[in-house]
């Protein structure tokens, strides 16, 4: 591939993850069968236009930014001077696998502290503040990022290829893997069965809730797939169970046909 074209085929790669992952999700739930949803949304009010726009624009600028550090990346790595390689054969696919893995525990970690260094007062109203105007998430806002977070964010992946192996092919799998948990965490809608937050296993994944808790809050809920960082240093929300409880219990009762109660939130349209 010609070495100009790096940056346009990375953009419309791109492009096309957010339209599978991200778009199409927006208008089946948001849109399209907007009411047939509505007993699963977790703040029963919707973001206003201007809101929606603005992660649309801003994930647009973050693809951009993406898309010159793949002009910079893709020649190194074909150069071998990074650690991602092509063939499965060079390390097995057992390390393959392990390694698909190793990056979703990595990028927990990493996303975690990244996540509390740009709450930090000043990097928030300079960094991350783009992201929070969205205080009622829709799945357009998974990259709607200030250009600073979006390196921050990519940050990750630069450190990864120069550390340990990755199979390019693994690595295209989790991007697409993150994209997806990043869009439920976006969603506003819980799909979650009633028991999830409070499995012994699986009450460690990251719900919609849990994340949607984060963007109305602000100050608790930083992790990304899982909570085990949010537990341990105690930064979930205190009331976390209490308020996923209530949004399944308002789904639940609205399709028993009985009176549905107010959200668990202090409402808020967005900005």
């Amino acid at each position: 591939m010609k070495t100009w074209l790096i940056p346009f085929v990375a953009f419309s790669a791109l492009t096309i993850r957010y339209l599978i992952l991200s778009i199409i999700p927006y208008e089946i739930l948001w849109n399209w069968k907007r009411i047939a949803f509505q007993r699963f949304r977790i703040q029963t009010g919707f973001p206003s236009a201007h809101q929606l726009w603005s992660e649309f624009k801003w994930s647009f600028i973050t693809f951009v930014i993406f898309s010159v550090g793949a002009l910079v990346m893709y020649p190194l790595i074909l150069e071998g001077r990074t650690k991602v390689y092509f063939e499965i054969s060079q390390y097995g696919w057992w390390y393959a696998v392990l390694s698909f893995f190793i990056l979703i525990l990595a990028h927990d970690t990493y996303f975690y502290w990244a996540h509390r260094f740009m709450h930090v007062p000043i990097v928030f109203k300079h960094v991350h503040r783009i992201h929070h105007l969205s205080i009622n998430p829709s799945p357009l806002a998974a990259f709607s990022f200030h250009p600073l977070e979006t390196l921050i964010e990519g940050g990750f992946f630069y450190i990864v290829a120069f550390s340990i192996p990755i199979n390019f092919g693994i690595l295209i799998a989790f991007l697409f893997f993150s994209h997806f948990f990043n869009t439920i965490g976006h969603l506003g809608y819980e799909f979650y069965p009633s028991w999830f937050a409070k499995n012994r296993l699986l009450g460690f994944y990251n719900s919609s809730t849990h994340h949607n808790m984060h963007h109305h809050y602000f100050n608790c809920n930083y992790g990304f797939y899982f909570n085990f960082w949010d537990k341990l240093l105690k930064t979930n929300h205190p009331q976390y169970i209490e308020t996923f409880d209530e949004v399944v219990k308002r789904r639940i009762n609205n399709k028993l046909g009985q009176t549905v109660a107010k959200s668990p939130f202090n409402e808020m349209s967005g900005a």
